[in-house]
């Protein structure tokens, strides 16, 4: 299981048993990021073109899912092309606590 926990510098990511890595999230990134997202799956429906995603086949969809959430366990973030995303631009989603289990903390 990751353990993720935010910090000012960048991400702190975990495994529970003790080996942490810090991510420093680059500007790029940053500066393209959405808000608007609270789970890497909502990031890839709203911002993915849905025919290069879920037109693609239940199996391809759930492929690029995956591959979104390792970025956002190795890298603390992941993005889309400018190619494959709805806004013709490169967006970023920044991970964030339980941004891969989908649940919300509470407060």
């Amino acid at each position: 299981m990751i353990a993720i926990a935010a910090n000012m510098t960048g991400i702190l990511w975990g495994n529970g048993m003790g080996n942490k890595r810090t991510h420093s999230i680059p500007a790029w990134v940053k500066r393209r990021a959405v808000q608007d997202c609270q789970t890497v799956e909502e990031f890839a429906h709203k911002y993915r073109k849905a025919e290069r995603f879920t037109g693609r086949g239940k199996d391809y969809a759930q492929s690029v899912l995956n591959t979104h959430c390792k970025e956002l366990e190795e890298y603390g973030y992941t993005f889309i092309s400018p190619h494959d995303s709805v806004t013709g631009q490169t967006v970023t989603f920044i991970g964030k606590e339980n941004t891969l289990t989908g649940k919300r903390s509470p407060g």
